[in-house]
């Protein structure tokens, strides 16, 4: 079942989005993705499938950045 995930990331520039890409790019459970630089929370939405919030949290905290689920 598909879902839409949100979370708050440190992500802050497009080399950022970037570095991020190559692994939610490659991601098989990740269908869509985008982050918006421009909102103060730097909104990370992602659709997937059978992913959960610590998931993409797991994902860029191995890169070297925060997320947090969005409330």
């Amino acid at each position: 079942m598909k879902q839409i995930l949100v979370l708050k990331t440190s992500l802050a520039a497009r080399s950022d989005v970037e570095k991020a890409a190559k692994l939610l790019d490659s991601h098989i459970q990740i269908i869509e993705w985008n982050v918006d630089l421009e909102d103060c929370d730097r909104v990370l939405r992602v659709e997937c499938i059978g992913l959960t919030e610590a998931d993409i949290v797991e994902i860029l905290n191995w890169l070297g950045y925060e997320a947090d689920k969005l409330y």
